[in-house]
């Protein structure tokens, strides 16, 4: 079964909808990693990703970031690890939607991977496979 295959964005299994919670808690916390509000791009990235009409019409960041930890822990234990990479994937696309992404912002981004188990190596590769460690080593 190759876990890549179905997107979990459009998945109908509890799985996926664990994992777009989380996407959407981890989003308001990049959002709010730099100013008090989410910004529309983030939200504008969001929907796309998530289809038309996913986003609530008032978005309350301090009660989502305070169920941030339940819903990384639910997706820790239930997503296999590329499911649990593939959130973190789409959390860069987001935290990058307005052109640019602060450090703070990456910061949420790799507490949130490293509290998921999500390997910040792979992920490196996956976002640029031209980096020289993610270059195939010869055999020996």
């Amino acid at each position: 079964m190759n876990l890549m295959d179905a997107s979990y964005l459009t998945a109908r299994t509890d799985i996926a909808e664990t994992m777009r919670r989380l996407l959407f808690a981890g989003d308001v916390a990049v959002a709010t990693a730099t100013s008090d509000a989410v910004t529309p791009e983030a939200i504008a990235e969001l929907e796309r990703l998530l289809g038309p009409g996913a986003m609530p019409p008032s978005i309350k960041p301090e009660v989502i970031l305070a169920d941030l930890p339940s819903r990384i822990e639910q997706v820790r234990a239930s997503a296999p690890p590329l499911r649990r990479a593939q959130v973190i994937r789409d959390l860069r696309v987001i935290a990058s939607a307005d052109g640019s992404m602060a450090d703070a912002e990456l910061q949420v981004i790799e507490d949130i991977a490293e509290k998921i188990e999500v390997d910040l190596s792979v992920m490196a590769c996956a976002l640029d496979p031209t980096l020289a460690a993610c270059a195939p080593q010869p055999h020996a």
